[in-house]
């Protein structure tokens, strides 16, 4: 397999990169090789082709794993997709939404199964479309939401136009749609940061315990709100 042949070498990552680094990685040269951005180049639309297959084959699981073990060869006969892109300002302000939130952690297939399905923990997820007005209305919500629930609950987000196998998998048709897992109870209140963390939060199940020294505060990684009562009657709550 020959340089130009190798997706990994093309978009600059390691074969055992993660999905978010795979896309990381496209935007960054999507911003800087965008025949938009070249327009003397006479080979920068070929260019960018090259670049745009590559991520739209090592986004997607199966194909993925057929290019590892066949490389293009394993891909004829089912793919002939990246010979369409978008504008140099979709990539710059659109793609990705969700990548630079550190609070908030962008699903795929690949690891919705086992980080959702089967975890057991309290997932608040948004579904949404890069091309949807209204999911970059909600952005800013979701992550004030994110920033308020940090450590509390799991906040994610699921790109449906990289991974609509997924949302279709879920019986996502609308965009955005805010999903509570893991009794996949839909949202449908206002989406504002007050609504919907006070819905988020009559999902979380809570254990009360008599403390009578810190000792007995277990360090589980999840938060602790403690009220100290003292003995004419008040209370301080930290």
């Amino acid at each position: 397999m020959t340089a130009a042949e190798d997706y990994y070498k093309l978009l600059g990552i390691q074969r055992s990169a993660t999905t978010k680094e795979i896309r990381q990685a496209f935007k960054k040269l999507a911003v800087t090789m965008h025949p938009d951005k070249n327009p003397d180049d006479p080979e920068a639309h070929d260019n960018f082709l090259k670049i745009n297959r590559a991520y739209e084959v090592l986004k997607d699981e199966d194909m993925r794993k057929k290019f590892d073990m066949h490389g293009e060869e394993g891909l004829k006969d089912d793919f002939h997709g990246g010979n369409r892109y978008e504008s140099w300002k979709f990539y710059q302000e659109e793609f990705g939404l969700y990548d630079d939130d550190k609070e908030i952690i962008t699903l795929s297939k690949s690891d919705f199964e086992q980080s959702v399905e089967e975890s057991g923990d309290t997932w608040f997820i948004n579904y949404y479309s890069a091309h949807c007005g209204h999911c970059h209305d909600l952005a800013p919500a979701w992550r004030e939401l994110a920033q308020e629930l940090a450590g509390v609950i799991r906040i994610g987000a699921v790109n449906c136009g990289d991974d609509w196998n997924l949302c279709r998998m879920q019986g996502i048709r609308l965009y955005p749609t805010l999903v509570m897992y893991p009794t996949a109870e839909k949202y449908h209140g206002d989406r504002t940061t007050r609504k919907m963390v006070k819905f988020a939060l009559k999902s979380i199940q809570s254990d009360a315990y008599t403390l009578r020294s810190e000792e007995e505060i277990e360090d589980n990684g999840l938060p602790w709100l403690i009220s100290f009562c003292g003995d004419s009657g008040g209370t301080m709550t930290f």
